[in-house]
Parts: structure tokens; sequence; C-alpha cells
């Protein structure tokens, strides 16, 4: 059987998001795709698998600033699910501040952040961008406004 809008009926609704909604896939999907940094030779993908693990590390290492940085990561990480699950209004607001976080956490936790460690991640920018637009859009059409 072949998968089509009639035989799922659900798969209109994808392509009718809002634009801010595709925008905010793309990036997030460019996010994922792009190198972590300037000197790494991995994908932004491998840090969304890693973030778990070295944020668990961290948040266990015994020193205050790495417990955290290590909170900072794991709630950076359990903003991806905001993007696959119907949450409330209140964990998306969240989940759209989380990444933010962590990037100010993993800034300041080596000292003073220079121009060079703000923008050595460059998968950073387009996830966080494209976590906040997916979870506009459903803020809004929850709140209607």
């Amino acid at each position: 059987m072949i998968a089509s809008t009639a035989t799922l009926p659900h798969a209109r609704s994808l392509w009718r998001l809002p634009p801010l909604a595709k925008i905010g896939w793309f990036l997030y999907v460019v996010s994922l795709l792009c190198p972590a940094s300037a000197h790494a030779n991995f994908i932004g993908a491998f840090m969304l698998v890693v973030a778990p693990m070295m944020g668990f590390k961290l948040l266990f290492s015994g020193a205050v600033r790495g417990a955290l940085l290590g909170i900072s990561l794991l709630a950076g990480f359990a903003a991806n699910g905001s993007l696959f699950m119907r949450t409330p209004v209140w964990l998306r607001v969240g989940a759209s501040i989380a990444p933010w976080l962590t990037y100010a956490a993993s800034l300041f936790a080596f000292g003073t952040p220079d121009a060079q460690r703000m923008f050595a991640n460059a998968f950073f920018f387009p996830w966080a961008l494209g976590i906040g637009l997916v979870n506009l859009v459903y803020i809004r059409r929850r709140i209607a406004i």
C-alpha cells in the first residue's frame, strides 16, 4: 500500500506548518548537520548524543561549576524533546530558554568569554533559534495571540 494524503489523513497537516515553524525546523536540521566547531571533525548531531552523557558526568563531578554546567547541558538536551512531544506552554517557554542558558553556562564555565569562544560552536545558533521558533509557533497557537 502506498502512503498518500488519502491513506494518511494527518500527512496534509505537516505541509500546513506556519512559515516560522518551517524555518525553525530547517534551522534545527541544519544544526544537526553542520560542523560542531571550526576545529572539530564531527557534526552537531554528535553533540546531541554526547550532551546527556557529558551532563551527567559533570553533574556528579563534585565541583559546583561542573554541576551547574551539567544541569545546563541536561536542560539543553531536554529542550529537544519539546519539538517531538506535546508539552504545556510553560514547558515550551522553558525549552526555548534552556539552550541559551546552556550556552551562557558553557561560556562562563571556563573563565571570561572572548569572541573566539562565543562563536566557536557553529551548530549552537541554528539549534537554539530552531527550537525557539518551533516552540514560539506552538505557544502562539495555544494562547491564541
